[in-house]
């Protein structure tokens, strides 16, 4: 065999058997992050079970002081926020973050029991838990329980961004009344804000249907590519028009 062919064959034989090292040693590290996620989820379910005890403690110290007459009924958020205090003290958090995870846990035990023995286990993580809960306000509570079936089986093969979706998705086929009543509310706060930058320019912020900021974009995009570059008066016209467009479009 030529010494060339030799040579060949054993850098050939050298790369596979580096290939072969470096997959294990990929597989091994794939293998340790999966455990780590694992348990950074179960550490996650843990704490919301300690939030939601928490809420509960503050309720009960509202009730106990409402009834021996110790607060005024005006007062009777004070222990939560006494014990809200304590913990974004000692968590390094705001008042209003601590709140609101504990609000956030104490709906997922409470009404997501299924959810939150998944999350336990390390089968989805906080992520697709505040998916799960944001996909479910405002629900039936009679048809929770079929929707949080079908989102845990989506949750558990799914990522948490192509979740947020489905989790839509799902609640909307599950309770079409409570999706309407979401998107009447979410409709009547619809707004549009401008934000003043440097150089003379400004940025417009528009929180309207989809349907309609599509439609607006699309109408944008075409006026941009056809905008020439020095305009002149056909320009501005254009432009008046499609703004008397946007003008009726935006109206309630």
């Amino acid at each position: 065999m030529p010494l060339v062919a030799v040579r060949s064959e054993m850098v050939m034989g050298r790369d596979a058997n580096a290939t072969g090292v470096g997959w294990r040693a990929l597989d091994a590290l794939v293998t340790e992050l999966e455990d780590a996620h694992r348990a950074v989820a179960e550490a996650q379910a843990r704490e919301a079970r300690l939030f939601a005890a928490a809420l509960d403690l503050a309720l009960e110290r509202a009730a106990e002081q409402q009834a021996a007459g110790l607060r005024r009924r005006s007062h009777a958020d004070l222990p939560l926020r006494e014990v809200a205090a304590e913990i974004a003290a000692a968590l390094r958090l705001s008042d209003r973050a601590v709140q609101r995870r504990m609000g956030d846990a104490s709906t997922t035990v409470a009404d997501f029991p299924d959810v939150l023995a998944s999350w336990e286990h390390g089968k989805i993580d906080a992520a697709h838990v505040a998916v799960i809960l944001d996909g479910g306000t405002g629900m039936d509570p009679e048809l929770r329980s079929t929707y949080e079936t079908r989102v845990l089986a989506a949750a558990e093969t799914e990522t948490a961004g192509r979740m947020k979706s489905i989790a839509r998705i799902i609640a909307a086929r599950v309770d079409p009344e409570s999706a309407a009543r979401r998107q009447a509310a979410a409709k009547a706060d619809r707004n549009i804000r401008v934000i003043d930058l440097p150089d003379d320019m400004a940025r417009l912020i528009a929180d309207l249907p989809a349907t309609l900021i599509y439609a607006i974009y699309d109408r944008l995009t075409r006026m941009a590519q056809g905008v020439p570059d020095a305009p002149g008066t056909a320009w501005h016209d254009t432009v008046v028009a499609d703004g008397a467009w946007l003008d009726a479009e935006t109206e309630p």
